[in-house]
């Protein structure tokens, strides 16, 4: 047996060198296709069998928080109720809140009339009042005191009137007996005369005569201007009595102004006065408005001015929301 003898590379020629590196290069080592896979093929296997058991406990569960038990009618049972309605057309009003304030047109404040000092406060705030209820009273002594002077001047007066009417009536009488002397004394001097002129009687008889009735006319003028001095008199004493009725009538309504009462029937307002305090005339002491007919101002902005319209609806709402009345 003869072995092959090497042959060197450099004896051959170009094509066996080429050969060659086919013989190295076309017939690769090709490595087993299944080598290192059987890991990957078990992490599979896992991973299904986690799916499918993660699955089955969803739809247990599923089924389980369903109503009626599982099938096909248990997805329809937990659908929502759906009610259907015909549409329509409607007016829709549109308003608009604004804040209001609810005022009365007969309210007054209570002020008193002289100055005084308050001895009783008969009624309370928001109490409800009727027309001439005493409200608030004030010391009356003073005004007592005055008003028995001026009762004391009265009747000082009507007696010095009364003393007038009695002179003048007296004088009155006497006029009528000297009026009376007076024609005696004429009718005597007539006959008087007569007789001096016949030559019956002497003259100084007609002179004596004549000086009474002189005295006769001189009686009776001097009780005509006594009648009309006595008059005058009684003129001055009805005047002074007058004046002195005003004066106890003007006392007697300071002595009423000591009762402050309710002009009108409404209800009372704050009471700032206590008992024992002294007011002056003119001071606050209380009012009283008249809440049975109110009056709601609105202040709306300029903007929605065009919005408004005569007779246009108008809801009142107190602070809570509650409806309270409707008005336009």
């Amino acid at each position: 047996m003869v072995s092959p003898e090497p042959h060197d590379p450099s004896d051959l020629g170009q094509p066996a060198t080429a050969d060659r590196q086919i013989d190295d290069f076309a017939v690769p080592r090709d490595p087993s296709p299944r080598k290192g896979r059987p890991w990957l093929t078990a992490l599979s296997i896992v991973i299904l069998l986690l799916g499918l058991g993660l699955g089955w406990r969803w739809w247990q569960s599923r089924n389980a928080a369903a109503p009626g038990g599982a099938g096909p009618g248990a997805a329809q049972a937990q659908a929502a109720p759906v009610e259907l309605e015909t549409v329509e057309t409607s007016t829709i009003s549109e308003s608009s809140e604004f804040v209001g304030t609810l005022i009365s047109r007969r309210s007054v404040d209570l002020r008193p009339e002289i100055d005084g000092r308050i001895t009783e406060i008969l009624v309370q705030p928001g109490e409800a009042v009727e027309v001439g209820q005493p409200l608030v009273l004030l010391s009356p002594d003073q005004r007592a005191a005055e008003y028995a002077s001026v009762l004391a001047a009265v009747n000082s007066a009507r007696a010095t009137r009364a003393s007038s009417a009695s002179e003048l009536q007296a004088l009155q009488a006497e006029r009528v007996a000297a009026v009376a002397e007076v024609d005696l004394q004429n009718e005597n001097f007539r006959r008087t005369s007569q007789l001096v002129q016949e030559g019956a009687l002497a003259q100084d008889q007609l002179d004596q005569v004549e000086r009474d009735r002189r005295s006769a006319i001189a009686t009776l003028n001097a009780t005509d201007q006594r009648i009309q001095a006595s008059r005058a008199n009684l003129v001055e004493s009805q005047a002074a009595l007058e004046q002195a009725q005003a004066n106890a009538a003007a006392s007697n309504a300071q002595l009423q102004d000591t009762v402050i009462e309710a002009p009108f029937a409404g209800t009372i307002g704050d009471i700032p006065a206590k008992i024992g305090d002294f007011v002056n005339a003119g001071d606050i002491v209380t009012s009283v408005t008249q809440d049975q007919s109110l009056e709601l101002e609105i202040s709306i902005p300029l903007e929605r001015g065009p919005d408004l319209r005569t007779g246009q609806r108008v809801e009142l709402i107190n602070a809570q929301g509650n409806p309270l009345t409707v008005g336009r």
